[in-house]
């Protein structure tokens, strides 16, 4: 899709740029689609760069008010073992961290610093916040972050396009 094909351009960008630090996804599900291809990028032009993954495993959580949208809590759930299968029946090696949880609720120190490029795919707004929160203090110079779920439900985005002025830029 050309919006897989822009996320994977960027990285490119940041990593022909030397922008120092670690690649972050945020929000997996089986890693077919997103997680397999950034390795492939990481391992073709910068195999000593720090990939780390994470996921409940679980699905989404609950929705709030927040959220703007009425999903199942649960919905998109795979488990680890299927994550990491995906990387295995394609020869790839591992992401060098695969943490389990909710993002706001896995520990800062389970995010390296710094940060060259990051991928949200979170889903819910709080989801999606919550990562804001955990990686963009981390962020390198120059860093990237790409928000995948930005702009399917109007609220969602007008409440997260209000949020990111908290940010520095």
């Amino acid at each position: 899709s050309a919006a897989r094909a822009y996320l994977f351009s960027q990285l490119k960008k940041v990593i022909d740029a030397g922008v120092p630090g670690a690649v972050l996804e945020l929000g997996t599900h089986n890693g077919r689609l997103t997680s397999t291809n950034m390795r492939r990028v990481l391992d073709r032009f910068a195999p000593n760069r720090s990939f780390h993954v994470y996921d409940s495993f679980q699905g989404i959580p609950s929705p709030t008010t927040e959220d703007g949208i009425s999903i199942q809590a649960g919905s998109m759930r795979v488990s680890k073992h299927d994550f990491i299968h995906s990387f295995r029946a394609l020869g790839l090696r591992l992401p060098d961290g695969i943490h389990t949880g909710f993002f706001g609720d896995i520990p800062d120190s389970e995010y390296p610093a710094p940060v060259a490029f990051a991928f949200f795919d979170g889903d819910l707004y709080t989801s999606i916040l919550h990562s804001f929160h955990k990686v963009w203090p981390k962020l390198s110079k120059g860093g990237v972050v790409i928000v995948h779920d930005y702009g399917p439900d109007p609220g969602t985005t007008k409440k997260m396009a209000d949020n990111l002025g908290d940010f520095p830029k």
